[in-house]
């Protein structure tokens, strides 16, 4: 037999074979786009966590977060411009470093130190005198805030020319000024500060019975002994009031009871001073006219043979 009829033979055999591959070539590759599909639909969906570290680290770290129930909400179409992880630029973040403020000195205190504000005087300015009625008024000098604390001398002095009496009557007016939320205390004192109402140490507010009581009390009250203005300014200081009103007829303050009384003010309250006398009303360097000065508060002369 020649060679055609070896090949004659073995045709159906390779023809066979051949057909087989290529029927599983066709079939193989129809399964694969659906073995795709399924992978892509059962394969988990990871979700971007962008931790921004301190200022310690790194600028920003990149997390994956497992995947949750909360994750699992529809799929929604993301507009194709849409800025993705990779390509978002990073917003630039302001310093968190926490900045201290200074206090700043407030206006005509010489302490040469900043002064801190006091309670409730967060406008820097709380009882200083300005425009205005303010809550009341002490022989014309007016005083704004919420706490205020009368110092009144009763040294021997203060019996003559009519001191004392001026004095009470005009501090029962102030005090009918008062609004409702004001409270007040009285100081009195000669060698000795004391409350003027022995029997209230706290806070007082104006009623027409203080008024009577506080009247009852100037009656009673006598005018005796040596001036000795210190112990008081520390007494009322120490109440940290929002305005103090220090009343004398004496030009014997010293230049030691104002730096004790700066010191231990630092600012908080206003002082106003009066003067129950025209002999230092020009004289602008008197310690009755700094004492004012240096704790924003205001100066008054009194002249006793006109005033009514």
């Amino acid at each position: 037999m020649g060679p055609a009829g070896h090949l004659s033979k073995y045709w159906p055999i390779a023809v066979t074979t051949s057909l087989l591959l290529h029927a599983g070539l066709l079939i193989g590759l129809s399964v694969l786009p659906f073995r795709a599909a399924w992978q892509a639909d059962a394969a988990p969906a990871r979700v971007f966590g962008i931790s921004l570290l301190d200022d310690e680290g790194p600028g920003g770290e990149v997390h994956f977060l497992p995947n949750s129930e909360e994750s699992t909400s529809p799929t929604q179409s993301i507009p194709p411009d849409a800025p993705t992880p990779s390509n978002m630029e990073t917003a630039p973040m302001a310093p968190t470093h926490a900045a201290s403020v200074a206090s700043e000195p407030l206006p005509g205190v010489n302490l040469g130190n900043p002064l801190p504000h006091g309670r409730g005087s967060d406008s820097g300015n709380k009882g200083a005198a300005g425009p205005g009625d303010g809550v009341t008024k002490f022989f014309g000098v007016a005083a704004h805030g919420s706490r205020i604390v009368y110092v009144l001398d009763c040294s021997g002095s203060m019996g003559k020319n009519g001191a004392i009496v001026a004095a009470a009557r005009e501090l029962v007016r102030s005090v009918e000024q008062l609004p409702a939320h004001a409270q007040f205390q009285v100081i009195v004192y000669n060698a000795k500060p004391r409350f003027l109402l022995a029997r209230y140490s706290g806070w007082l507010t104006a009623s027409p019975q203080m008024t009577q009581e506080i009247e009852a009390a100037f009656n009673a009250l006598p005018t005796e002994g040596k001036t000795e203005h210190g112990p008081a300014l520390q007494k009322a200081i120490a109440l940290q009031p929002d305005v103090l009103y220090f009343l004398t007829d004496a030009d014997d303050l010293k230049q030691e009871h104002l730096r004790q009384t700066n010191l231990a003010n630092r600012g908080r309250t206003v002082i106003h001073t009066i003067e129950l006398t025209l002999a230092n009303q020009h004289r602008v360097g008197m310690p009755m006219q700094l004492l004012a000065r240096d704790n924003r508060g205001a100066y008054q002369a009194i002249d006793l043979e006109n005033y009514r």
